[in-house]
């Protein structure tokens, strides 16, 4: 089946969607002391890397200016 056949068109915003979400796994791990530390720099980290590509997509096709 090509991806394509998978989606449909969100009648509001006119955007290709998929039919069904998509499966999700993810594990929780509890931190603690320097370990956490690096964790909570690193995901913030990301999370900031994130905020700036979704602007730059966002400008990038000519849509207001995200973030």
């Amino acid at each position: 089946m090509m991806v394509a056949e998978r989606l449909r068109r969100n009648e509001r915003s006119g955007r290709l969607v998929p039919d069904e979400p998509p499966d999700v796994v993810f594990e929780v791990r509890i931190a603690e002391g320097a370990e956490a530390e690096r964790l909570r720099v690193e995901q913030a980290r990301v999370l900031w890397e994130v905020m700036e590509w979704v602007a730059q997509r966002r400008s990038m096709h000519g849509q207001d200016h995200a973030a």
